[in-house]
């Protein structure tokens, strides 16, 4: 099985190969992106079963071998990298994780969805079996290590919601005066309360935030009824579990409304509207709703969904949910983040599918890095931290790959890799000095930082005075112009460098040179 997987891996990598260059082709994410959706499925399908049950023998490890080589090389594709750069730090530069702790973590997870399956299906009768037989011995061990034996196994619900049935609530996924999360906080109270005031009028407005403090999330409500209930404002708040994500302590504030509403309907000696405004600020949970209901079978929102459609066929309750701008004096929102964060410190043992199987994602991440950290990847680690490229939007491909060089240290920019590939290596071979300066010591540092005579050209780009791992991880777009403005780039490819053909950068260079009758972009 694993040589059949290995084969149509390869053949699936063709794509990848015809789509990544060095000088040219797709950028760093669409590459990951077709790797990890296109590439890794035919792989992932239950890998953490029959990879932790090949052979210890040379077979076994040959075929454990052959799909290493495989992840590898798609690293290499993605990031531009060179083979000598070393296995560690080309995965980390395609932001990939090795296979072994991969496959551990998808043994957990096969394991967290097995326990969860309601009425005793095969695959839970497997896991809650005796027998500590190949991936199920992993998996325990995993989960054991994690700390999710300890905590109470949110259910699966075997019956998803059709998506047929009484109409969907209300959405608005922006607001009427349009805003983004950078422009001031008055410019985004004013979009915020303009999106309050459109919703309908004489109904049971909610506040809805989610929080997650210390890796436990929690929701928190504010409800403010109309003039004519005559009752007071409700504040809630409740735990929505360990190893939570902000959309799920979210979800689990909109739940909490929808459930409060239909307690309040039903009790007829109260005076409730048959209509609710709920507002958060959750644009990915609104999104999600949006779409009615999905093949999503986590027992939350299946509840929530339930929730409405009781709402509007059995109390013919209207409800609308608006997008409102977070943490800009919106003061039902101010109170609802603030009943959230309580909520965070209500410990509860309960934890659900999604959250599992984030925590053993992110413990295969953590195992990887320290790993990579106990391996001989200093250069890569001192540079980076093991984590991977952020690039710029404005970056092309080839801008990827010098950055990807540099922070591999395997780029002609520097003295050692020029001594064994670079180009001209048999006359760099006894003696490569800094092109600038002319000191023997050719590293990342003295180029970005120390040499003497590059150095007051650098300040006018980035803080000299930052470490090598910020200027490559959150510098890269003013490393990279300073490279190109100075002449380091275009000598590391030919070898020349001329100093008077980059004079000091205090002027702004013309943007068009003139000929007659043609006009060319000097910077084309």
């Amino acid at each position: 099985h694993a040589w059949d997987v290995a084969a149509r891996m390869e053949t699936r990598m063709r794509v990848l190969k015809l789509l990544a260059g060095t000088n040219w082709g797709c950028r760093w994410a669409s590459l990951r992106s077709l790797y990890v959706t296109y590439v890794m499925p035919v792989m992932m399908y239950c890998f953490g079963v029959w990879f932790q049950m090949l052979p210890k023998d040379n077979a076994g490890k040959e075929a454990r071998k052959v799909l290493e080589d495989l992840h590898w090389n798609a690293a290499l594709l993605i990031s531009g990298c060179v083979a000598k750069s070393g296995k560690l730090p080309v995965l980390a530069e395609a932001g990939l994780t090795g296979l072994g702790f991969r496959a551990t973590a998808a043994a957990g997870i096969l394991l967290q969805r097995f326990i969860r399956w309601p009425n005793t299906p095969a695959g839970r009768v497997v896991a809650e079996s005796t027998g500590l037989y190949g991936w199920l011995r992993v998996a325990r061990a995993v989960c054991s290590q994690v700390g999710l034996y300890d905590l109470t196994h949110e259910r699966l619900d075997g019956t998803a919601c059709p998506p047929w049935g009484p109409p969907l609530p209300t959405i608005y996924l922006s607001t009427p005066m349009p805003t983004k999360r950078t422009d001031p906080d008055d410019v985004r109270l004013r979009a915020g309360l303009g999106a309050i005031a459109r919703c309908p009028k004489g109904a049971a407005t909610a506040y809805t935030d989610g929080s997650v403090v210390d890796g436990h999330g929690g929701a928190g409500v504010v409800i403010v009824p109309t003039a004519d209930d005559g009752a007071p404002k409700v504040t809630m708040s409740r735990s929505a579990g360990p190893y939570c994500s902000s959309y799920r302590a979210e979800m689990s504030a909109v739940y909490t409304a929808c459930e409060w509403f239909e307690t309040a309907l039903a009790d007829e000696e109260v005076y409730t509207p048959r209509a609710l405004n709920i507002f958060t600020d959750s644009l990915s949970l609104l999104t999600k709703l949006a779409g009615g209901p999905g093949g999503s079978r986590e027992e939350l929102e299946q509840k929530l969904w339930r929730t409405l459609w009781v709402l509007a066929s059995k109390h013919d309750a209207r409800i609308t949910m608006q997008f409102i701008p977070s943490h800009c004096g919106i003061r039902g929102n101010e109170e609802a983040d603030g009943a959230a964060k309580q909520g965070a410190l209500m410990r509860s043992a309960t934890v659900d599918y999604g959250s599992a199987k984030t925590c053993l994602k992110a413990w295969a991440r953590e195992a990887w890095l320290r790993e990579y950290g106990l391996q001989d990847a200093e250069r890569h680690r001192e540079a980076t931290g093991g984590a991977p490229p952020q690039f710029p939007a404005d970056f092309t491909r080839s801008d990827e790959v010098v950055i990807s060089r540099l922070r591999t240290a395997q780029t002609a920019l520097l003295r050692g890799y020029l001594q064994r590939v670079g180009p001209n290596r048999r006359a760099y071979s006894h003696n490569v000095k800094c092109p600038a300066c002319e000191a023997p010591k050719l590293c990342r540092d003295h180029l970005l930082r120390e040499c003497p005579k590059l150095v007051p050209r650098a300040g006018k780009y980035y803080d000299t005075a930052k470490p090598l791992a910020h200027l490559l991880t959150k510098c890269v777009g003013p490393v990279l112009k300073y490279l190109k403005d100075t002449g380091l780039l275009l000598w590391s490819k030919t070898g020349h460098y001329d100093p008077a053909s980059h004079p000091d950068m205090t002027t702004s260079p013309p943007r068009h040179v003139t000929v007659p009758n043609v006009q060319l972009d000097a910077f084309a």
